[in-house]
């Protein structure tokens, strides 16, 4: 999965939700607080629903890159047979 680059106005690095690839999308949001969306002014245009780049980093580095990586060892540790046994006592 790739990371976004980021937008630059005024010196301040951003994205906006938008951008994201849906599964990165619902993840960062139930990863972020709704105090870190921001809305910027662009030549008069208000640009709702971004993010500072550097959120998104640390989430997309921290938390989305190692939940990735982790789905991908268990899957990958899984090379028996499942046979779903369940047992009654």
């Amino acid at each position: 999965m790739e990371k976004l680059e980021s937008s630059n106005y005024r010196g301040i690095d951003y994205i906006r939700l938008s951008d994201l690839p849906d599964n990165q999308y619902l993840s960062f949001m139930e990863w972020v607080g709704k105090e870190s969306i921001i809305t910027i002014q662009v030549n008069g245009n208000a640009l709702k629903n971004c993010v500072q780049y550097s959120d998104y980093c640390y989430w997309f580095d921290k938390v989305f890159s190692e939940s990735e990586n982790a789905k991908t060892t268990d899957n990958s540790a899984r090379k028996g047979k499942s046979f779903g046994l369940a047992f009654d006592n």
